[in-house]
């Protein structure tokens, strides 16, 4: 059964939809004076919608954010592409509640320029991140001090341990010192672990360009005797910006526990779900029963962390990593990136 188009028209109908509605709906004219304002700005700003009408729109906002208010109306008003605008617009109390506003452009029937602005109450949302943000940082800055206090002290305790060493020929009490400063290491790498594992998050993802972020990793790696050959596609991934990292983990794992590589080997591969970066060396390649365990936290005959840590960073934004090449023909590291999680610049 439908219903008459003079019922869509009834001024009755659009009252009900727009004062139902969750968000705050305003109307706002070429001089960014208020036209109209829903019954939801009483709800969420404690504010009678009569005595907005006729007042300019930026009395409302934070004297902070009037002009990123004031950026955003310009565009829409002059025809340019709609933008959400998040600012902070006052309650009745006296307090501000955080908005998220988005605007469209309509041209009346006298031919006049209006905007539709609506307006989603994010406040909760908005001072959850800024607690977790904070939260953060205290983590980051405990982390760092105690980490610094840590790597003081073992440098004390190193010190000391070939003092003592120095000092005896006991082949029982040199032994003990030995197995003290493989102790001692084992701390220090966790420590240089811990600095790096803090920085995954730390910044928000974003699209980073897969060939000039391996390339970059490569000052620090190339070798005379073995020859990196890059064959991948202008495109973009969507990842953590330590994603370099693992370009390097992967490289330099190559490096140094394929013994006898000549070349590594990046390439692309598209497949039905999505697209496959694959890192491929010439060198002895990874055990049948290892493929699984190199990527465990603490495996492994150098830190034991690069693997682990690369799975990490990937997982940030959906991204996986697997080992599948053949032992004794090589290492074959596949980076598995979901349909949307990659682009390609300019398409």
């Amino acid at each position: 059964m439908g219903l008459k188009n003079d019922f869509y028209r009834d001024d009755d109908y659009f009252a009900a939809l727009v004062d139902t509605s969750p968000d705050i709906i305003t109307i706002v004219d070429s001089d960014m004076n208020i036209q109209f304002a829903n019954r939801t700005v009483r709800r969420l700003l404690g504010l009678d919608p009569a005595t907005l009408v006729g007042n300019r729109i930026t009395n409302y906002v934070h004297s902070d954010d009037a002009p990123i208010l004031i950026e955003a109306l310009t565009r829409l008003l002059s025809g340019g592409a709609a933008k959400t605008t998040i600012l902070r617009v006052a309650h009745s109390e006296g307090s501000f509640r955080w908005l998220e506003c988005h605007g469209t452009l309509v041209i009346d029937a006298q031919g006049q320029r209006m905007l539709v602005i609506h307006s989603s109450d994010i406040t909760d949302h908005h001072e959850g991140e800024a607690a977790l943000e904070l939260a953060n940082w205290k983590l980051n800055v405990l982390g760092s001090a105690t980490r610094h206090d840590v790597l003081n002290s073992l440098t004390g305790l190193f010190g000391y341990l070939e003092l003592a060493q120095s000092k005896t020929s006991d082949e029982i009490i040199l032994r003990y010192i030995q197995k003290a400063r493989a102790a001692s290491e084992v701390v220090r790498k966790q420590m240089e672990f811990t600095k790096l594992y803090q920085e995954i998050g730390s910044k928000s993802p974003d699209w980073i360009n897969i060939e000039d972020s391996i390339r970059k990793t490569l000052g620090s790696l190339s070798r005379k005797d073995v020859n990196i050959n890059i064959e991948v596609e202008k495109i973009e991934v969507y990842a953590d910006p330590m994603i370099e990292r693992v370009f390097y983990n992967l490289m330099e794992n190559s490096l140094r526990h394929g013994e006898r590589v000549k070349m590594i080997t990046v390439t692309n591969e598209q497949n039905e779900k999505g697209m496959k970066l694959v890192f491929q060396d010439d060198g002895k390649g990874v055990n049948t029963e290892e493929k699984d365990l190199i990527f465990k936290r603490g495996y492994g005959k150098n830190t034991g962390y690069g693997l682990y840590l690369t799975v990490e960073v990937l997982g940030i934004t959906g991204l996986s990593i697997i080992e599948n090449g053949q032992p004794g023909k090589g290492a074959r590291f596949e980076i598995m990136i979901p349909t949307g999680k990659y682009r390609r610049p300019g398409v």
